[in-house]
């Protein structure tokens, strides 16, 4: 399965919370405290980890610092921003590739538009998700007959 570097870079966030903490590093001994938890992971955890940090090693240094921003991006946030992207992770995984370029698509739209666009986009995501169910389909509608 090849992996283009955008899904390389977002897969690999995860995983490289455990890569900078495991005893396969680059230079030097590795801490007790990382040797505890490399030892704790599983067989299958280890290996990941190893995958990771072989492919890692091979890229750029232009990507390797991208992914090492990333990374401590990632550290900074609190707990609970840190679980809001692993569970975006693991959707984005059980999505098929016409979700995922679909996905990309409004990203780069949304990357495109003025401050002010977003925030018009985000006043009205909200006034959808406080919407009932039977509310978003009567909006979805009129939309429906409008764009015919």
């Amino acid at each position: 399965m090849k992996i283009n570097r955008r899904d390389f870079l977002f897969f690999s966030l995860l995983a490289t919370t455990a890569l900078y903490k495991s005893p396969v590093q680059a230079q030097g001994e590795p801490s007790s405290d990382a040797r505890k938890q490399w030892d704790q992971l599983s067989p299958e955890q280890k290996t990941a980890i190893q995958e990771r940090w072989q492919k890692f090693k091979n890229l750029p240094p232009e990507q390797r610092q991208k992914m090492k921003s990333a990374f401590e991006n990632f550290r900074k946030k609190t707990p609970e921003q840190q679980a809001k992207i692993r569970s975006a992770v693991k959707k984005w995984k059980t999505l098929d590739r016409d979700q995922k370029q679909k996905l990309r698509e409004r990203f780069k739209k949304i990357k495109n538009m003025s401050p002010e666009q977003r925030e018009q986009a985000r006043s009205r995501i909200n006034k959808l998700r406080k919407m009932n169910p039977e509310q978003r389909s009567k909006l979805r509608e009129r939309i429906r007959k409008r764009q015919q």
